[in-house]
This record gives structure tokens, C-alpha cells and sequence, in this order.
């Protein structure tokens, strides 16, 4: 059997093939997938996510191309397959979706071991939190700590429910109640206005690092806004593949962020039976 020959086209599945040991497989990448560092830069990147070089992918003849439902674009899909080429479109919506996507695409890779124990990992984790979101909860003052956590600024957007990212952040004691069904047309995502964040009143602001890259100015705008976060200065800037990126990232990520949940409601001090940081 030929050895498999893969362009990814989501950043978080290229870091997976790499953590499941398949990475000598990878031809071909989008200039987003920057993870691991130092290694997966020797991998040709053809365009992005939204604008992959369609006919450079073509010329690698690539076995198989990883796609995400989310992260790329139909059309771009529809060609790649009229042209012949395989492809694992993965449809991730919650964290519940990760361990068999890893698992159908070490499958495909041939290194089941490894992407089996990879699921194994974050079936664990994800049971394993569920005591730290009644920890959060306990601490949290005046019931559920809500949080606000856009993915997009001019205008202000945020993840709908039924998204990887809104099920993370429930899953760790952080819901929010911007996160809505979604829309008739199925969208993933959402615009907000100043007046519906302000009457909401979230607990707790998260301003990832992706896709939108907010930084200090975006922070330092929110604590002037008459908020229950910015009162009591729960304005936090955080790394968003935490919220987003998922497979080899996504059990250190509900590790990481259900600790930092216990500290942003007032925790003292970690609890002693905290599961490890992987990453």
C-alpha cells in the first residue's frame, strides 16, 4: 500500500496529524497551520482556509485532504472532489464530536493506536472537568457566572450554540447567554450590539487571540463599558486555539481553562486533585 500523501486545510487537524506521529505524510498545508512550530514549516502552505490554491493542491496529488465543515468553504470542496481527490470533510460542533474525527482520520493515516488514545484523552478530560463546573459554579457570586466572548469586532459577533466554542466554554462553567440557536439560514455566528452585551451584564469577558486577534486596546475599551466584568476588572485576553483548535489540543485546553475558570470566580487556590496541563 502507497504511503498516504494529505493536505490539511484546518490548522487544528494539521497539529493533530503531527501529535498522532503521521506528520512525514503531510504535502501540503494552509499559511494558518503554524502548529508545531519549527516543524511544520518545512510543509508547503497553498493559501488559507477561506482561499486555498486549489490547483497547487491538485498538483500534489494528494490520497487525502482534511477539510472542516466550519473553518472551509463549499465551493472549494466541490471542485477538490469533482477533480477526484478523497477528502475527510470534519464536522466538530462539540467537543463530543472530536474523539471519532481523530479516530476516523488516524484510520485513514494508519496510526489507529495513537489517534485511539488521543480520543481516550479527551473522553477523560472532558468527564474530568465536570466537577470543576460545579466548583465554578459554587464560586461564582450571584449564581452562573456569565461570559461574553466574541470571535469578531466592527461589528461585534459571537458563536452561536450547537459550535465548538460555545460548547467549551459550557463544558468548563462558562455558558453565555449571547450564544443563541442558530439562525434559519444556519449560520455559526452572530452580530451583537453595545446595548444587548449591556443587558446581558456578563461575569466575565474573554477576548481570544483568534480569529479576531484582540489585544490590550480591545481589553482596555471593555473595562470602560458598564459591565459587571469591567467593574470587577474580569476582563481577560486569552489564547484562542484554547476555544477553537480541536484534537491534539482540545484535553490540555479543558484542563487549562477549567482551571483558569476556578480563578477568574475567586478561587484561592487550584484544587489538589487538578488534572494536568498537557500542552
Amino acid at each position: 500500500m502507497a504511503a498516504p500523501r494529505v493536505v490539511s486545510l484546518v490548522p487544528s487537524l494539521t497539529e493533530t496529524v503531527f501529535a498522532l506521529g503521521a506528520g512525514p505524510a503531510l504535502v501540503g498545508r494552509t499559511r494558518y497551520c503554524v502548529e508545531p512550530a519549527g516543524t511544520v514549516d518545512k510543509v508547503p502552505a497553498l493559501g488559507g482556509p477561506k482561499d486555498p490554491d486549489v490547483a497547487a493542491i491538485l498538483e500534489l496529488r494528494p490520497t487525502l485532504v482534511l477539510m472542516g465543515v466550519e473553518e472551509n468553504r463549499r465551493e472549494d470542496y466541490d471542485r477538490l472532489r469533482a477533480a477526484g481527490l478523497d477528502i475527510f470533510p470534519a464536522r466538530v460542533r462539540s467537543v463530543g464530536d472530536v474523539p471519532p474525527v481523530v479516530v476516523e482520520i488516524g484510520r485513514r493515516l494508519g496510526v489507529l493506536e495513537a489517534a485511539r488514545a488521543m480520543a481516550s484523552e479527551i473522553e477523560g478530560a472532558a468527564e474530568s472537568v465536570v466537577t470543576f463546573v460545579a466548583d465554578v459554579q459554587r464560586q461564582a457570586e450571584q449564581g452562573l457566572l456569565h461570559a461574553f466572548c466574541p470571535v469578531w469586532r466592527d461589528p461585534w459577533m459571537v458563536a452561536s450554540q450547537g459550535t465548538y466554542l460555545a460548547d467549551v466554554l459550557r463544558r468548563v462553567g462558562l455558558p453565555s447567554l449571547l450564544h443563541h440557536p442558530e439562525s434559519s439560514e444556519g449560520s455559526a455566528y452572530r452580530e451583537v450590539g453595545l446595548d444587548e452585551i449591556v443587558e446581558v451584564d456578563p461575569g466575565l469577558v474573554l477576548l481570544p487571540s483568534e480569529p479576531y486577534p484582540f489585544g490590550t486596546d480591545d481589553r482596555d475599551e471593555i473595562l470602560s463599558w458598564p459591565l459587571r466584568a469591567s467593574r470587577e476588572g474580569q476582563v481577560h485576553l486569552v489564547d484562542g486555539r484554547m476555544l477553537a483548535w480541536y484534537g491534539a489540543r482540545t484535553a490540555s485546553a479543558l484542563h487549562a481553562l477549567s482551571l483558569l475558570a476556578l480563578r477568574w470566580v475567586g478561587a484561592e487556590d487550584d484544587p489538589k486533585t487538578a488534572p494536568p496541563t498537557i500542552h
